[in-house]
């Protein structure tokens, strides 16, 4: 701050040292896995004289790749391995390569190719590089339809990624390009996808999803006896509404908002129980089963809680992504009433691990929040 002016928050905190420097990652990966930091250790790791890692040091980005090699060949986490070479390549080109922000992601034409390979970096939990390549996509594409599916992917992606902000910014775009068109579906959905979003933040009240709700109803009023034309991407409906609508009470009532109500949660039962029959879709089924599993969880019925769980692997063939990470939340809640804190924070971890390796920050989230819990429990 000069001249009395205002403090910028933004400029980065300026250390003595850069810990992402090449020489610090190098000697912080031998400090972890050789227990040595000083040249004359890393020397001897080597079997090479000192003066050869007062070479390596000196100038990292005239070394040669086999230089490199020499590092890495004795450093076994693979962790250490990419983060020496990210670090390498730092010092040759000024940039980090590995990061995908960096260039282009798309060619100047978008096509249906382009959705494949955004849906198989999902398949492949490459969230992050999904949604960025999705996001430019849509900014070059004039194609209406491919337009709105980049836009779902995109959504999707940053909600998975728990970046509830910019996934709020991309259904008011989904919001806007619907309302110039006159695609009241199409607004629905997007209106919809904000109760999503603000129901996932931990401090949302009902109250606050109240007005949304009521401005679905009165678009769905607008379009009482028509059916949405078939598309590729999210359209609302009557049955997404009053699917929403109830499973926000039930979050409620999970988080201790809204006083538990019985009555409320039969009649809910009753109503999700109606939608595990084989005739309906599978990957609908499954949802209702675990939603299932939530009702009877909050009645007290842990058997049947447990039970509903297993129905919703045993409705067919599993396709929805990340539903083990959804279903070992659920699981780990059973556990948490029917077992010991121990074994059911021991099952937490394996789900905590899960989430991360398949990048579904939101379910990660909220599974460390129940193992926080436990954890205080243990003390």
């Amino acid at each position: 701050m000069k001249d009395g002016g205002e403090r910028d928050y933004l400029v980065g905190t300026q250390l003595e040292t850069n810990p992402s420097s090449f020489v610090q990652v190098v000697k912080e990966a031998f400090l972890l896995e050789h227990d040595c930091v000083h040249n004359q250790d890393i020397a001897e790791v080597l079997g090479v004289d000192k003066s050869r890692i007062t070479q390596l040091f000196a100038n990292p980005k005239t070394l040669k790749p086999e230089s490199i090699q020499s590092l890495l060949s004795h450093l076994k986490k693979k962790e250490h391995r990419k983060r020496i070479v990210r670090a390498w390549t730092m010092e040759c080109f000024g940039e980090d390569i590995s990061d995908p922000k960096v260039g282009q992601l798309t060619g100047d034409k978008i096509t249906h190719k382009t959705i494949t390979r955004i849906d198989r970096m999902v398949r492949q939990s490459r969230l992050k590089l999904a949604a960025l390549t999705a996001q430019e996509a849509y900014l070059k594409t004039d194609d209406e339809e491919l337009a709105e599916r980049l836009l779902d992917r995109a959504y999707w992606a940053r909600q998975r990624l728990d970046e509830p902000g910019h996934a709020m910014l991309l259904v008011r775009v989904m919001a806007h390009r619907a309302e110039k068109r006159g695609a009241t579906f199409r607004l629905i959905a997007a209106h919809l996808c904000r109760v999503r979003i603000l129901a996932g933040l931990t401090d949302c009240k009902p109250e606050e999803l109240e007005p949304i709700f009521q401005t679905v109803g009165d678009l769905l009023e607008q379009v009482k006896g028509t059916t949405p034309a078939k598309k590729p991407y999210m359209m609302g409906s009557t049955q997404i509404y009053r699917t929403l609508l109830r499973n926000s009470r039930i979050l409620f009532m999970e988080r201790g908002t809204l006083e538990t109500d019985p009555e409320f949660l039969k009649e809910a039962l009753r109503s999700v129980l109606k939608e595990t029959k084989p005739s309906i879709p599978q990957s609908h089924r499954f949802g209702a089963w675990q939603t299932a599993a939530r009702i009877y969880l909050l009645l007290g019925e842990f058997f049947q809680a447990q039970e509903a769980l297993e129905k919703s692997f045993e409705s067919g063939e599993v396709k929805n992504l990340q539903v083990y990470e959804m279903s070992g939340l659920i699981k780990g809640r059973v556990l948490m009433k029917t077992n010991t804190p121990q074994e059911a924070a021991k099952y937490l971890r394996k789900v905590s691990l899960q989430c991360r390796k398949t990048t579904d920050l939101y379910h990660l989230r909220l599974v460390e929040y129940e193992l926080a819990r436990l954890e205080s429990k243990l003390f």
